[in-house]
């Protein structure tokens, strides 16, 4: 009995969530301006945001700014499905009294585009201009109120408008499953050398 409640306790220490596969974060290749946008002029330097390497791209006061940014080479399994994405933003941010926002949008045709467009707020606990900070939009499980397929991943593009600010990075995440993947929001219990105990599991809610 003894032997039998260990063996219980250790298959409940070991229960592990099942998680959705994901792309890693992207970094885009292209970008175009987005200008058209109503009281919106485009980010200077706008390849600047390629990659998080002290290059920024610019919104000069006084006006917004609006551009996108696609071709994130997901490499994303044809039969898969999409089952969330993540925006993130790397910017500096001066003062602890200063936070910096974006909002962002999502396309795959670069006409239609999510709504509304979700926040990025970047905040610091102590003053460091010295250094970016990140902050992210969008979950594994956070479609931005619309369905995807690969092919709409493969031309997935990224809206980013905001005010005076600057900004160093903008990555993507995208989460997906392939057919036969267990559902991510189960549990599963293990035996000790790692096998599943069958039968044993649970939703969360």
């Amino acid at each position: 009995m003894k032997n039998s409640a260990l063996v219980l306790l250790f298959l409940l220490i070991t229960a592990t969530a099942v998680n959705a596969r994901d792309t890693g974060w992207l970094n885009p290749t292209e970008t175009r301006s987005e200008a058209q946008l109503p009281n919106t002029a485009g980010w200077t330097d706008p390849e600047n945001a390629f990659l998080s390497d002290n290059l920024y791209i610019s919104c000069p006061p006084l006006v917004g700014c609006g551009q996108s940014y696609n071709k994130f080479n997901a490499n994303i399994p044809s039969n898969a499905y999409i089952r969330g994405i993540e925006v993130r933003a790397e910017a500096p941010v001066v003062s602890v009294f200063y936070p910096v926002q974006f909002w962002f949008a999502l396309s795959s045709d670069g006409i239609t585009w999510t709504i509304p467009e979700k926040s990025i707020r970047i905040a610091i606990s102590i003053n460091d201009p010295s250094s970016d900070y990140n902050g992210t939009g969008g979950s594994a499980a956070d479609l931005w109120g619309r369905t995807w397929t690969v092919n709409d991943i493969n031309n997935l593009r990224v809206r980013v408008t905001g005010g005076y600010s600057s900004l160093d990075n903008i990555q993507v995440r995208v989460w997906y499953g392939l057919p036969g993947d267990p559902n991510p929001n189960t549990v599963q219990l293990l035996t000790p050398s790692g096998k599943r105990v069958k039968g044993a599991s649970c939703e969360m809610q």
